[in-house]
C-alpha cells in the first residue's frame, strides 16, 4: 500500500510509521515531516478527524503533493477508500491557500457519474465539503461586486454538488 499518496487506514499508518524516521520539521498545517531511511521518500503526518466522531486519527501523505487533478482523480477512483478519504481531505485543506478544486472536481464527477459508486460520491461530497456554499477566496482589498461574484460562484458550486448528489441517486448501482 506504500503505492498510495495518501494512508488513513489507522493500521496502515502503524505499520508505516514504525518504518519512518521523525526529521524535526513541520508543515504549514501543523503536520509533522516523515522520512523513509531506505527509500528517502517524505511523508507528512497529520490528524484529521476520524469517521464523523470527535476522535482524531493520524494520516500521512507523500510529499511532495499530487497536482490539483491527480488529487481529485485518486480523490474519485483510487481503489482504497481510505486513500479517497485523504485526498478529499487534502483538497479541502489546498483551498486554504487559494487553490480552488471545486469546479474541476465537480466537472469530473460529471463527466464519470457512471463510473463513481453512490458511496464514493458521498464519501468525496463530505470530506470536501462540496455542501458548503460559503465563499473561500479573500475578500481583501476587492471591489464588492468580485465580492459578490465570488460568492455566488460558491453558491453555485454548493447547488451543483447538491444537484449532483440527486442524479447520483436516481442512477442504477455502479460496480467499481
Amino acid at each position: 500500500m506504500v503505492d498510495s499518496h495518501f494512508i488513513e487506514d489507522q493500521r496502515l499508518v502503524k505499520k508505516l510509521l514504525a518504518n519512518l524516521q521523525p526529521t524535526g520539521n513541520q508543515t504549514g498545517y501543523y503536520a509533522e515531516l516523515y522520512v523513509d531511511p531506505v527509500t528517502g521518500q517524505e511523508w507528512e503526518k497529520y490528524e484529521f478527524e476520524y469517521e464523523d466522531s470527535s476522535t482524531d486519527a493520524v494520516g500521512l501523505r507523500k510529499l511532495p503533493y499530487p497536482s490539483t487533478d491527480k488529487i481529485i482523480e485518486i480523490a474519485l477512483f483510487s481503489p482504497h477508500d481510505d486513500e479517497a478519504n485523504g485526498a478529499a481531505g487534502l483538497l479541502l485543506e489546498l483551498e486554504d491557500d487559494e487553490n480552488d478544486f471545486r469546479e474541476k472536481l465537480l466537472n469530473q464527477i460529471e463527466n464519470n457519474i457512471d463510473r463513481i459508486s453512490e458511496e464514493r460520491y458521498d464519501l468525496v461530497y463530505w470530506r470536501a465539503q462540496l455542501y458548503d456554499s460559503d465563499n473561500k477566496r479573500s475578500i481583501l482589498g476587492k471591489h464588492i461586486s468580485k465580492i459578490e461574484s465570488d460568492a455566488a460562484h460558491y453558491k453555485a458550486m454548493s447547488r451543483r454538488a447538491k444537484q449532483l448528489k440527486q442524479k447520483k441517486k436516481t442512477l442504477p448501482p455502479t460496480t467499481e
